[in-house]
């Protein structure tokens, strides 16, 4: 148990010294300051670790110090503790050196590329930039309102196949072998198969054109047969 109390508070303490090389690196940098409230929060936290790690050795000197089977390895084992935590401090220190010094040195390799254009050349960039973001805002939006036809076309499609199976002689015979709508839903297509008097199955088909219905080839022919979205799906909630 003593062994396994060694070994996990070592490593939960070499974790929290990685962190406080990184903050303190950090800080020295101008990465983390302390006088905001993200620095002061993991300075509190690197604060109480090594408080922590403090008591962590003082436990071990005064609760195992009589204990013959433990005590001969007592010394030892607080070395390595220092030893590993001390590793981590450092370890941590030149990671977040490494990532702070070339995230700098690239704003400035930025800032130098921009101080060498002229006038015109960054007044162009920046153009590009602005187009670029409104290309991305009016592409976010095409897609909302793309998504927000789908949606709306599974919805009246669903809606047309549930009246039309409905309507059916025999509804559990109705099947839909395909459906398509337009764009904003407001067309239709519907071709199915049913049950008719004599047992047997007919194929039909049915436009649902604004609120009116119709079984017209002619109907189906001169609005289903171009830019016409698939939602035979819309079947499979009924």
């Amino acid at each position: 148990m003593k062994k396994t109390y060694l070994v996990s508070g070592t490593v939960f303490f070499a974790l929290c010294s990685y962190l406080i090389g990184g903050i303190i690196v950090g800080n020295f940098l101008g990465d983390i300051k302390l006088t905001d409230v993200w620095g002061y929060a993991l300075y509190s936290v690197a604060g109480a670790a090594i408080l922590s790690f403090i008591l962590f050795l003082i436990v071990e000197k005064l609760v195992w110090k009589n204990d013959e089977r433990f005590s001969t390895n007592l010394n030892f084992s607080n070395k390595f503790s220092i030893a590993i935590v001390s590793i981590a401090f450092v370890a941590g220190s030149y990671v977040n050196y490494s990532r702070v010094t070339n995230m700098q040195s690239a704003i400035a390799a930025e800032q130098a590329r921009w101080n060498a254009m002229t006038p015109e050349q960054q007044q162009a960039e920046v153009d590009e930039r602005v187009a670029k973001q409104k290309a991305k805002e009016l592409e976010t939006q095409l897609a909302e309102r793309q998504k927000k036809n789908a949606d709306w076309r599974f919805k009246v499609a669903y809606v047309f196949m549930s009246e039309l199976k409905k309507s059916m002689r025999d509804p559990s015979s109705f099947e839909v072998e395909e459906a398509w709508a337009n764009e904003r839903g407001s067309i239709v297509c519907v071709q199915y198969r049913a049950k008719n008097g004599f047992g047997g199955y007919n194929r039909e088909i049915a436009v649902l054109n604004g609120d009116k219905i119709s079984k017209s080839a002619n109907t189906w022919n001169k609005n289903c047969t171009k830019n016409m979205y698939d939602v035979t799906g819309a079947k499979y909630a009924l």
